[in-house]
């Protein structure tokens, strides 16, 4: 789901777990990385809802968030920013820092 607005990113931060991922329309990475955080999230942490922000269409929600460059994810656990991944990152890196907290909050 795509988030516009700083107003619907707040009432989605009201989840118990939610991941934001910034990415651009002409961001080659964004686009390939895209699907493998997808479908991690949906085989190993099905409780974590994934939503995605348009950088140039949403200027606001990307400074409200301080997210300057794509991709960006951050993953958030009851309302509070946990984690921030940015440029160059793995799915293999992001597996191994949910696990923990994942089980903690959902176990």
């Amino acid at each position: 789901m795509n988030i516009s607005s700083v107003i619907e990113s707040e009432r989605y931060l009201k989840e118990t777990a939610i991941a934001l991922y910034f990415t651009t329309p002409t961001c080659s990475v964004c686009h390939s990385l895209k699907p493998h955080v997808q479908k991690l999230l949906s085989s190993d942490f099905p409780k974590i809802q994934f939503h995605e922000v348009d950088i140039p269409s949403s200027p606001e929600v990307c400074g409200h968030f301080t997210v300057f460059t794509a991709p960006t994810l951050i993953i958030f656990f009851e309302g509070k920013e946990f984690k921030r991944f940015t440029r160059a990152f793995g799915v293999a890196e992001l597996k191994q820092a949910l696990e923990r907290p994942y089980k903690l909050l959902f176990s």
